[in-house]
């Protein structure tokens, strides 16, 4: 990564920004009027080195009880019953199948609701 001056008084861009890898990295050379330019122009290359909007963001492959885990380090740990809505939430995870936090969906959750309230409700207590 070099920006040197040249003799007419411009700013010569010259680097590779992946690297020199075996001289197959893609190599740029650009002319700018100032130095601040060419800083600009490399830092806005750098950036945008590793976007490559056509393939699209990866997919998030955590399952909820990870999330879970992440919510109490971050949050549940600062609250008086932390450690009981973790568990809580740990056990309804297991519970509805240790979903992906991608497939759990509100649909999912209603399901759960009614197979563990189906125990709790006074129709139930009644035919025991």
């Amino acid at each position: 990564m070099s920006i040197t001056k040249q003799t007419n008084g411009r700013w010569r861009l010259d680097f590779y920004p992946e690297g020199k890898k075996d001289g197959k990295g893609k190599r740029i050379r650009k002319t700018f009027t100032t130095k601040g330019e060419a800083i600009a122009y490399e830092r806005y290359i750098l950036d945008n080195v590793d976007n490559q909007p056509w393939l699209g963001d990866k997919e998030d492959r955590r399952k909820l009880s990870e999330l879970i885990e992440t919510w109490y380090n971050s949050h549940g740990v600062t609250i008086d019953d932390g450690n009981t809505r973790k568990s809580a939430m740990i056990y309804a995870s297991d519970c509805m199948g240790s979903p992906l936090a991608t497939e759990f969906t509100a649909k999912l959750f209603s399901s759960y609701r009614e197979k563990t309230n189906f125990w709790k409700t006074k129709t139930y207590r009644t035919f025991r």
